[in-house]
């Protein structure tokens, strides 16, 4: 190669990297998207109390898990709550629970085969307190609120699918 040659390309190379390197900088430094957190609105809030009211059951929540939940004011305290539970197959449930001393204690619980993860989240969807419990053993470890905040959203999603075609079977019995 003749050293003109090599200066031609060692020139347009820099020329390219001087022009390309904003753009490749920035699509570097872009992350995926995440996605928004599910949205519970005042209506999906009020067809779950009405879909709980009528078809829930009243439960209690072992003293330990609502403890790390946040829901017991003393160590040794159940919490009381109406819920609904949904099967999705043979291998998965999910529910959906409100408080019976305040509507504003909402816990959404996963079960599968292996183990149950409890979330209590406040009025707007966000995960406040979250836990898995081994079904085997029965212990149970804190889970991180944002790692458990894409599952409930996905029940969030689920729910409000649903929730208009499981009152209106209500009524139509």
């Amino acid at each position: 190669m003749n050293p003109p040659f090599r200066s031609v390309i060692r020139a347009v190379t820099a020329a390219a990297v001087i022009l390309l390197a904003p753009a490749l900088t920035s699509l570097q430094a872009q992350e995926p998207t995440p996605k928004a957190q599910a949205v519970i609105t005042p209506d999906f809030t009020q067809k779950m109390l009405q879909l709980i009211t009528d078809k829930g059951t009243n439960r209690e929540m072992p003293p330990s898990y609502a403890a790390a939940l946040g829901f017991a004011e003393v160590p040794e305290q159940k919490w009381m709550y109406r819920g609904i539970i949904g099967a999705e197959d043979n291998e998965h449930q999910h529910s959906y629970n409100i408080g019976l001393k305040s509507s504003r204690e909402v816990a959404i619980v996963i079960r599968d085969l292996k183990s149950i993860r409890a979330n209590r989240i406040d009025p707007s969807g966000k995960v406040l307190a979250a836990i898995e419990i081994d079904l085997v053993t029965g212990d149970f470890v804190q889970r991180k609120p944002a790692d458990a905040q894409h599952e409930v959203d996905a029940e969030i999603d689920l729910w409000n699918g649903k929730v208009d075609a499981l009152l209106a079977a209500k009524k139509s019995k």
